[in-house]
């Protein structure tokens, strides 16, 4: 596009050519382009200087579309033409776009020329480094981000001590809120700490810390030390729901971090504090899921520390107010996940209190929910991940009753379900797990599996396991798996290969 016509702006008008464009009076006569994407040199008539600044404009312009669902410019109405050149564009980026993305939008589309990328070349190479997550032209990284960024490319040692430094940094930063004088500076700086903190809990939680062996105790050190800074906020801001909602959130991810290093009976206190902040907070849809969670995890750890039957009545009246949940807020996205997932974990202690068929029955009933839920045609990887495994249970408790076809159905359902998780990303190894435990699940469903089946789900266990030596839960579940198929050998009279297995 640099032969004086840009290809982008000046292709077909969006309204018939009058006196300006479509008969609109603030376009300048015989202008040429679809108005609402068009640069400011097009619309002061200057197009001897028309070229590749004029396509990047257009470029950005459809790029804000995307973020802002509308175009920057109203084209149904006149134009000001005060709008274009001073670049007061119609619509907004929608709120929960990435600030990069949006930041390389408004420099694709700056009323100066010059002020734009130099080619449509260099703005498409500030979105690669976008995709990349890598630090783009037109955004400047905040230092948490770039933090982060370097975090994630570095070894365990080195990681940790940079995520301990950043801790020291929140502490600073909450320390200077408590101190200062001003409460204006104050307030901002709380909130910036408040961010942080919440952000440097997510990242310590995430896939990237749980993949790299030895890690834990980095965790939970690194975890505390930040629910020690939320209690020093909650403290000295006891009203502010804001503050006592990402605590009881800490809270809550230190107590899960606890519970899955077997220390339940440690995490058991941390999830009643949790709940207690939340118990604090207004009866709003966000709220009520977190609740609803919390006793859902803590209802885990009481299952680790004490029998299925002392645990069954805080289960049902977890599962009741799940339901009371939905029927308060019948149009929440969140409240009908949290009733298939209380509703499952409710089917699995009934089941470890031996009691088959109610849990057979309350199964079904949360597989029927999880079987709405995933109608929809976005698929969430949150759904699929719960659905998974609540599938493969119910069919393993319907096998044990002697229910083949309602196992087989159930096993069917867990094998479709781990698939599309797979196919969202097949190199997370949790994905591959649930997979070959659905596979695994449906042979042992079937009386008469294909030859070579047992063979290839064995296989796909076994090469998972080996991928991962740091996480012995594996090699407990093939070990599993090898058990049941000998045992199904031994069944249908193969003792040799029974023996081998």
């Amino acid at each position: 596009g640099g032969d004086g016509s840009a290809a982008l702006s000046g292709g077909a008008s969006d309204a018939p050519r009058g006196a300006g464009s479509g008969g609109d009076p603030s376009a300048p006569r015989g202008f040429h382009g679809t108005r609402a994407y068009a640069s400011p040199e097009q619309w002061e008539e200057h197009w001897e200087g028309i070229g590749p600044a004029a396509d990047v404009y257009g470029l950005g312009a459809t790029l804000h579309e995307i973020l802002a669902g509308t175009p920057p410019f109203d084209s149904r109405v006149p134009i000001p033409r005060e709008d274009v050149l001073g670049g007061h564009r119609h619509s907004r980026p929608r709120a929960w776009m990435p600030p990069a993305l949006v930041a390389i939008a408004a420099k694709a589309m700056a009323p100066a020329p010059a002020a734009r990328y130099g080619s449509a070349s260099a703005l498409a190479d500030d979105i690669d480094r976008f995709l990349a997550d890598e630090p783009v032209e037109a955004f400047p990284d905040p230092w948490q981000t770039r933090a982060w960024r370097w975090v994630k490319r570095h070894r365990t040692p080195v990681a940790a001590a940079v995520a301990l430094l950043l801790t020291s940094a929140v502490a600073l930063g909450v320390g200077y809120v408590a101190v200062a004088r001003q409460r204006d500076v104050a307030l901002r700086n709380l909130e910036t700490a408040r961010g942080v903190i919440r952000n440097f809990c997510i990242q310590i939680g995430d896939d990237f810390w749980a993949s790299i062996p030895q890690a834990d105790g980095q965790r939970l050190m690194m975890l505390e030390e930040a629910v020690a800074h939320y209690r020093r906020l909650r403290a000295d801001h006891p009203r502010d729901p804001i503050i006592c909602r990402d605590a009881a959130e800490a809270v809550r991810r230190f107590a899960n971090l606890l519970r899955l290093t077997g220390r339940a009976e440690d995490a058991l206190p941390l999830f009643d504090e949790a709940l207690a902040d939340l118990g604090s907070l207004p009866d709003d849809d966000a709220v009520w899921r977190d609740r609803l969670e919390t006793r859902s995890d803590r209802a885990v750890a009481l299952l680790a520390v004490g029998g299925a039957e002392g645990v069954l009545p805080y289960q049902q009246e977890t599962f009741a107010q799940a339901e009371d949940y939905r029927a308060r807020f019948p149009g929440s996205s969140f409240a009908p996940l949290v009733l298939a997932r209380t509703h499952a974990d409710l089917a699995r202690t009934t089941s470890a209190a031996g009691r088959p068929e109610e849990a057979a029955a309350l199964f079904d009933g949360a597989l029927a929910t999880y079987r709405e839920l995933l109608r929809a045609p976005d698929t969430v990887t949150d759904i699929l991940r719960l659905a998974t495994p609540a599938a493969v249970d119910a069919s393993a408790c319907h096998r044990g009753l002697g229910q083949r076809e309602a196992a087989a159905a159930a096993a069917a359902a867990a094998v479709e379900w781990a698939a599309r998780l797979v196919a969202l990303n097949a190199a997370d190894p949790n994905h591959r797990l649930l997979e070959a435990m659905a596979i695994r699940e449906t042979l042992l469903a079937d009386p008469r599996p294909e030859p070579g089946s047992i063979d290839a789900a064995i296989g796909s266990l076994e090469t998972i396991a080996a991928e991962h030596p740091e996480i012995p839960s594996l090699r407990f579940l093939l070990a599993e798996t090898l058990l049941h198929f000998a045992a199904a050998d031994l069944n249908r009279g193969a003792w040799g290969e029974a023996g081998a297995r």
